[in-house]
């Protein structure tokens, strides 16, 4: 990707890449109207400006068709509608319509696009901003017909083939009709955070996320506490797990949460994916140069995020909450860990404390040493608390404020290092510690096994302890 080769490119470059590669990289990038970020990083070599052929090619645009639904969304949503669903002969033949509709509507803004070789007038408008008149004329035929042709025509291929999946349910029936309302508004989220998800993008901040779905897919895979994997396994419907009034209440509460959170978040999810998409298909005003375009994208890609950013991070600290009272500070740190991790993917990786303590228990170590280490852990996430929610408050704050990431001789920088160094210290005297409750030799494997995590991690991401 190109995100990596961003962070200390020129004006010119930077913009020159913005603009090609949110058009024509695909579906993310396309709908990437902020500045794209790379991994917080040490600056690198500026990369060589982008070299255009001469010739366009007419498929380079077929993304620029949004929303697609693809095949397993329309039979994830037929599945929702129980027993009104149409017959199997019937869905396949109103999925293939809706990519048939798909295919016309790629072929027609493909063509379209290739025949005013709008990737040479974006490069143009790249290196002279609003001045590149002639280019501007061109680029604008074809955003106009995205805006005024293309999208309408893909949003209501949705709204047909949702309506000929649903022919057979009778509008008097308020049960059935309240089904298959809840099926859509479902369907229609899982594809707009499908296409408003960029990790690689410096502004990112977890608008793509579902966390019901982070939940049930990541958390039941993640290794992590035998409270939370409880708590998980009910969130997912599983009924085998014992009869634990603490997991339930948990459960019970985190699903109040969620569907609160979804119910309030559909409209907002919706308009963030209609305003991205808008914002991918402008151009420099008149006499606007070039870093001056890359900025006002950023803030309005910012702005627009802000409304369900806010709404996904009051859902997360709500877990949090409800975790640490009815299911206890591990519990807690864990689901802050899976959620961190997906809002936040190229600054976060699970720290060591934790995959020390995850060690001891898949080691079999004396219950006696890991009860003594597990009460070091949680003094651990006690003291950690405060730092890192002022790590996350800083750097949430620098992606606002920024269009391009972090600089190290940026204030934030040397602010976000301070508290790393003071995170790294209670991470070392944690260790220190853990090693000291083990013999010599369960401490040399401990150590064996944390000097190949520290190798695995990824040395360009600076504050990898989020």
């Amino acid at each position: 990707m190109l995100f990596a080769l961003i962070h200390s490119a020129t004006a010119h470059t930077v913009v020159t890449m913005l603009v090609l590669a949110s058009l024509l990289v695909g579906v993310t990038c396309a709908l990437s109207p902020g500045f794209p970020g790379a991994v917080l990083q040490a600056e690198s070599p500026a990369p060589p400006s982008p070299v255009v052929a001469d010739t366009d090619d007419a498929i380079a645009y077929y993304r620029f068709v949004l929303p697609r639904v693809t095949a397993d969304e329309w039979q994830r949503a037929v599945a929702a509608l129980g027993p009104d669903a149409p017959g199997t002969d019937a869905v396949a033949t109103a999925i293939r319509e809706y990519e048939r509709e798909v295919d016309r509507l790629s072929t027609d803004i493909g063509q379209f696009c290739a025949d005013r070789q709008l990737r040479r007038q974006l490069a143009e408008i790249a290196a002279a901003g609003g001045s590149a008149v002639e280019a501007q004329y061109a680029a604008r035929a074809c955003f106009d017909r995205l805006k005024g042709r293309t999208w309408p025509r893909a949003d209501g291929a949705v709204d047909d083939t949702w309506r000929r999946l649903t022919v057979r349910i009778d509008p008097r029936d308020a049960t059935a009709s309240a089904r298959a309302d809840d099926a859509k508004a479902a369907l229609i989220r899982s594809v707009y955070l499908r296409h408003v998800a960029s990790p690689n993008s410096w502004s990112y901040t977890g608008e793509g996320v579902d966390l019901r779905n982070l939940i049930v897919t990541r958390g039941a895979t993640q290794s992590g506490s035998v409270a939370f994997a409880d708590i998980v396994a009910r969130i997912a419907g599983d009924s085998s797990s014992p009869q634990d009034e603490r997991s339930e209440a948990a459960a019970a509460r985190i699903e109040e949460i969620l569907s609160s959170h979804e119910a309030r978040s559909n409209a907002l999810i919706a308009e963030y994916f209609r305003a991205r998409r808008a914002n991918a298909a402008r151009l420099p005003a008149a006499n606007e140069n070039s870093l001056a375009f890359a900025e006002s994208r950023h803030a309005r890609t910012i702005g627009s995020a802000k409304p369900l950013s806010a709404a996904l991070l009051d859902a997360i600290h709500q877990v949090s909450t409800a975790l640490s009272q009815h299911a206890g500070p591990e519990a807690c740190a864990d689901w802050e860990d899976l959620a961190w991790s997906a809002v936040l993917p190229a600054a976060f990786q699970v720290e060591l404390p934790t995959r020390a303590l995850r060690w001891m228990e898949s080691a079999g170590l004396g219950d006696p040493v890991i009860a003594e280490c597990r009460t070091i852990h949680l003094q651990y996430l006690e003291e950690r608390a405060a730092p890192r929610r002022q790590m996350m408050d800083s750097l949430f704050q620098a992606k606002r404020d920024s269009t391009a990431p972090l600089r190290p001789d940026s204030p934030k920088w040397r602010e976000l290092e301070r508290l790393s160094a003071v995170r790294r210290q209670l991470s070392t005297t944690a260790i220190d510690r853990m090693k000291q409750a083990l013999g010599p030799d369960d401490s040399a494997k401990l150590e064996e096994f944390l000097s190949a995590i520290r190798r695995e991690w990824d040395p360009a991401r600076n504050w990898r302890n989020l």
